[in-house]
């Protein structure tokens, strides 16, 4: 499927300078392609975010099951069927195959890590790049999922280093570029929210930055008990209407024929609210700056100490105020450690 708008390719003549600098009318422009008609661009990485629990891994099991089997995505134009890699490091093989079944589609055209541990363990990104792409070249791949993102990381790399989180990122969208797919990166939400959808999301801003389009997942605000997927952004034109769903029960018969109970998503049509509705604070929850700024400092101390500086710009980027950050830093007990001409903050290590 295309879309008239354009994309910059590699451009086709250098400045004789040698500067890197060329004349933007000797750009190459493409057209976008969507796996999804507005919703999923082809060559680029696509967010899906939310709390655990909302149906992200429910959306990307029926995402694989329409290209594998090349069913009708919701828009109602069929696709091309072909193979889709998931690297999933939380849920077993065959939970995934049976939701993947559930949903229609052909398990012959998926490949994927048997067991999550050894998933979590033994594939980690950026390493795992050329693996991706030998096997999407062998195998006439049109999707990769990988489930969570923040799991398959290098445990070197620190998920709220804008730097770190470029290095990887960069390279994934690399990579589909060069194999025109999308790449569906699953990311959860930081524990308190306050509204923004753009910086609800696990980590660096750097992130989403890197994504050509993202989804927010979670509750009805009504409390139907439904779900929304809302897009908190989009590169390639306006964010695309949200749409309701729900969550089904369904069954699908084991090799000797026996029912096994699974479930998929039954689609609802449109609703009216947006990703930030999605990331609002629960009612009755009063989130305050001071307690979103204490959770932000939790989260991003987590991994250990991490320069003053550096904390000090995620929270920028974060909305949360110079004054509010050193409220919440002395709220937890944090006391700055020297090592630097900025010093280091560290969560306090708990008594025993």
């Amino acid at each position: 499927m295309k879309k008239p708008i354009a994309k910059i390719m590699k451009p086709s003549v250098f400045d004789e300078d040698a500067t890197g600098f060329v004349w933007i009318n000797d750009v190459q422009f493409k057209p976008i392609m969507w796996l999804w008609d507005g919703y999923i661009p082809k060559g680029g990485i696509v967010l899906i975010e939310g709390n655990p629990g909302e149906g992200k891994s429910h959306l990307t099991s029926f995402l694989a099951a329409c290209v594998s089997a090349g069913n009708p995505l919701p828009d109602g134009v069929e696709i091309e069927p072909r193979t889709v890699i998931i690297v999933n490091g939380e849920d077993p093989a065959g939970i995934q195959a049976i939701r993947i079944q559930a949903a229609g589609g052909d398990l012959k055209r998926v490949l994927l890590w048997p067991d999550p541990e050894a998933a979590y363990k033994a594939f980690h990104l950026p390493q795992g790049i050329d693996v991706l792409k030998k096997l999407a070249t062998k195998h006439n791949v049109g999707l990769i999922v990988i489930d969570p993102l923040n799991a398959h990381l290098d445990p070197k790399l620190k998920i709220y280093n804008d730097q770190d989180m470029k290095l990887v990122l960069q390279q994934l969208n690399k990579l589909a570029q060069d194999l025109n797919i999308p790449i569906i990166a699953v990311r959860h939400l930081k524990k308190a929210q306050m509204g923004s959808a753009i910086v609800s999301g696990l980590g660096s801003i750097g992130i989403i930055g890197s994504a050509r389009a993202a989804f927010i997942v979670g509750p009805d605000p009504d409390g139907s008990g439904d779900k929304i997927l809302a897009c908190s952004k989009m590169n390639f034109g306006p964010k695309p209407t949200s749409l309701r769903f729900q969550i089904v029960s369904a069954t699908v018969k084991s090799d000797d024929g026996e029912d096994i109970p699974t479930s998929k998503i039954e689609w609802l049509g449109e609703s009216s609210y947006t990703a930030d509705d999605l990331c609002k604070p629960d009612k009755g929850t009063e989130g305050s700056a001071l307690e979103y700024a204490v959770e932000f400092l939790k989260e991003v101390l987590a991994e250990g100490a991490m320069p003053s500086k550096d904390v000090k710009a995620q929270a920028k980027e974060d909305g949360i105020s110079i004054a509010t950050l050193n409220r919440a830093k002395k709220a937890l007990g944090i006391k700055p450690q020297k090592g630097t001409p900025h010093g280091y903050w560290e969560l306090p290590k708990p008594k025993e």
